[in-house]
Parts: structure tokens; C-alpha cells; sequence
């Protein structure tokens, strides 16, 4: 487990190795336990939590996700506490903190994760230039352990060496626990607490939770629901020269999409943010 030594905890760390794990009563908690026993002492000091109920009944990565509520048996934990979630076969990872109220879950999710990951491997690493082709740009990749190009049109790809080939052979793809430990690891590397992580790489885009609540007419250009909103919209279109907008809930994500056009780029702009801002403010 020499990557979990990843680091060493300095006095200004604010990393925490205590961590409450929701295994959604699945095959992760036992997993999870034998793997304990291989790390580093003090490392990572785990809470066990729904290990012996009903497969992912009020509890589950998807569970946390989805309802952004607490897991069974979570209600106790402070809005310091770091927490995670399993899914019941250990396939997907969530991390979480309690908000306070004894229900509802502040998200660190698969982007945050990503985002996370993301910093540790590009820090250090220049892009280089060549000249306009995709053989350049195989060409300078092949000189790299990791290479990484893509044209603006989609064409790319990533290329290993043999030497990393070799290093990790044994390759690990959707595993739970393996992601954990990295995560981690990269929070001691940084000495990040909850805190950190959640509020310094980037800020959410505003989101809804609930965006049934949001009905169009058939071409989706007339917002129905909630009742009163089209009228405002109306409004503000009517504020800006050869305007026009709509709104309308997205059908794969918790968002509403705005669109707005007018005479000039400022004002679409402007009626855009308008539009927005009413939105937010329901």
C-alpha cells in the first residue's frame, strides 16, 4: 500500500483520517474490513455503518445522491464529519457531510472526485506544441509514459508506454475501495479537510431539486408550471428590443436551461441573466 503513504501530515494539515462509511449493507463492508488490515497503521480510521440490513434500503451511493438526504443510521454525525457511501456491490463511491439538520446531505460527488484526481496529475505537467496534425501530435505523445492529445473536432486518444505497462498491470476499473483510497490519499497529500475539498477547487452551477416542478407546453417554449412565471418572463422579454426566451426544465439533470436572444449580444445577455436570476429567486 505504498500510495496510501502518499505524504505526511504537517502541523498545518487539516486532514482527518476518520471516516464514516455507509456500506449499504452490501459485499463492501467485509471487503473493505480484510483491506483495513493491510494499511499503513493509523492511515484511515473507519466507521462501519449499515453493514447487516437490507441491500441498499435507505442507504447506498445512490440513495445519498439522489434524495441528497443522510443514509440510515447517519443522523447522529456532525456537519464535520466526513462520510462516504458504497453502493451495494462496491462499484460506486460518494462522498458527503451532514448540513445540519439531522436529514439533508451536502455532496461531494463524482465530479468533485474527478476534480480532485484531475489537480493531482496535471500539476507539474506542461502541454507541449507541434505542428497541426494528428502525426505530430502521436508523435510527441509516444515520447511520454501518459501521452493525451485531441483535435478540436473530437480525434485524440491516450497512449502508454511499456514502462507503465508494466508498473500497473494490474489494472482496477469501477472499484469502490481502490477510489477511497485514492481519494484519500490525495486529502492527506493536500492536507484537506471536508472543508477544503468541498469549498477550494471549484463552485457548484446552480442547480434544482426538484425539477419536475417545471412544465412546458408541448414545443417547450411556454413554461405551464409553476403557475405565474411565464407572465414574469414575459415581462422582462418585453424590457429589450426584437427579444425572445424560454425556459425550460433539462431532461437528464437537476437544472433549468434559460434561453434568451435579442438585437444586440448585451442585451441577450442581460435578458439571459434576468431570466436566470428569476429563476433562482422562486
Amino acid at each position: 500500500m505504498k500510495v496510501f503513504q502518499l505524504g505526511t501530515l504537517s502541523e498545518k494539515s487539516h486532514y482527518s483520517p476518520n471516516l464514516t462509511l455507509d456500506c449499504a449493507n452490501g459485499v463492501g463492508g467485509e471487503k473493505m474490513r480484510m483491506l483495513c488490515r493491510f494499511l499503513p497503521e493509523d492511515s484511515l480510521n473507519i466507521q462501519f455503518r449499515n453493514e447487516d440490513g437490507e441491500l441498499n434500503h435507505e442507504c447506498g451511493a445512490d440513495y445519498v445522491k439522489i434524495g441528497q438526504v443522510l443514509p440510515a443510521g447517519f443522523e447522529d454525525v456532525s456537519v464535520t464529519t466526513k462520510c462516504a457511501s458504497f453502493d451495494g456491490d462496491a462499484d460506486r463511491l460518494i462522498y458527503f457531510r451532514a448540513t445540519g439538520d439531522g436529514k439533508k446531505a451536502a455532496l461531494l460527488d463524482g465530479d468533485l472526485i474527478a476534480v480532485l484526481l484531475t489537480k493531482f496529475i496535471k500539476e507539474g505537467v506542461t502541454p507541449i506544441f507541434v505542428p497541426t496534425g494528428v502525426k505530430h501530435l502521436h508523435h510527441a505523445a509516444l515520447k511520454f509514459d501518459i501521452g493525451v492529445y485531441f483535435e478540436a473536432n473530437g480525434h485524440g486518444t491516450v497512449v502508454f508506454s511499456e514502462k507503465f505497462d508494466q508498473l500497473v498491470r494490474k489494472w482496477v476499473v469501477g472499484d469502490a475501495m481502490a477510489d477511497l483510497l485514492l481519494v484519500e490519499s490525495l486529502l492527506r497529500w493536500y492536507g484537506y479537510s471536508v472543508d477544503d475539498w468541498e469549498q477550494s477547487l471549484y463552485t457548484n452551477a446552480p442547480n434544482v431539486n426538484d425539477r419536475s416542478k417545471y412544465r412546458t407546453s408541448y414545443e417547450e417554449t411556454v413554461l405551464l408550471e409553476p403557475e405565474g412565471v411565464q407572465e414574469k418572463i414575459n415581462d422582462l422579454v418585453q424590457q429589450y428590443h426584437c427579444a425572445r426566451a424560454f425556459v425550460r426544465p433539462s431532461g437528464t439533470e437537476n437544472i433549468v436551461r434559460v434561453y434568451a436572444e435579442a438585437r444586440t449580444w448585451e442585451e441577450a445577455d442581460l435578458l439571459g441573466r434576468s431570466l436566470a436570476d428569476l429563476i433562482k429567486n422562486l
